[in-house]
């Protein structure tokens, strides 16, 4: 599995190697289907032909399996570039290798590794506001708040800066760290101790339509899932937002 792997090696060796490793029969088994004794070790491109990875491709799309979606548009990808002329093998590493670059959070699920502000169309963009109320403590500078998401996958991390910052939690749980200044610029406080109500602060929405992964503009790297959205608020503050967050905490709004 993909987790065994790690990318832990030089650039072309823990991309790759990481794309295409788990491509044997431990990671066929992790899509549901169970490989025959015989066929154990073998990688996707000898055990399925091109339609057969196809059809695969596009089942786990349709299922939101994002991970089985990624394995199988690899070893597709690998056996039509083959036939194509554009490798000599499968194993051989594409001409554009560099502009398609995963990354995986602490559960081994892939992400594609995006620009934000460049890989994104922005011209796509809907208007949304934050309408949920957060619970908020302050915390003193150096504090670390690690944005762990319901089903144990880790988001991100954040450490206050020399202004302290605000550990907030959403309604759905979903705790994360917000700089002074910000946090004071955007939340009013609320009648009961601890709440905090949304400023008018309406921003640019793209949404996702697979897993994703940056570097978020505290300078941690950011996993968003397939679903999510980014959140424009600036060139230098664009962040990501998990769906189930998006849905309980946000509302589209209309431009003014």
């Amino acid at each position: 599995m993909i987790q065994s792997i790690g990318f832990q090696f030089s650039k072309s060796a823990k991309q790759w190697m990481a794309a295409f490793a788990f491509a044997a029969v431990a990671g066929h088994a992790t899509v549901g289907q169970a490989a025959p004794a015989s066929e154990s070790g073998k990688d996707y491109y000898e055990l399925f032909s091109l339609e057969e990875l196809q059809t695969r491709e596009e089942a786990a799309r349709n299922s939101g399996d994002m991970q089985a979606y990624y394995e199988y548009d690899l070893a597709e990808r690998a056996v039509r570039e083959t036939l194509e002329g554009k490798r000599a093998t499968p194993h051989d590493l594409p001409e554009d290798f560099e502009k398609n670059l995963f990354s995986e959070d602490n559960q081994g699920n892939l992400y594609r590794v995006i620009d934000p502000a460049g890989d994104i169309d922005w011209t796509e963009f809907f208007i949304s506001q934050k309408t949920a109320k957060v619970m908020a403590e302050k915390v003193e500078s150096g504090t670390v708040v690690e944005t762990v998401l319901a089903d144990g996958r880790v988001e991100t991390s954040k450490m206050a800066g020399p202004e302290g910052g605000y550990r907030v939690t959403n309604p759905t749980g979903e705790r994360y760290l917000v700089d002074t200044a910000k946090f004071e610029s955007i939340y009013d406080a609320a009648a009961e101790n601890g709440v905090f109500t949304p400023k008018p602060d309406p921003r640019k929405v793209v949404s996702l339509e697979e897993n994703v992964a940056f570097t978020a503009p505290w300078g941690s790297p950011m996993y968003i899932k397939g679903g999510g959205v980014l959140v424009h608020g600036g060139v230098k503050d664009i962040y990501g937002i998990q769906p189930d967050e998006y849905a309980e905490t946000y509302s589209k709004t209309e431009p003014s």
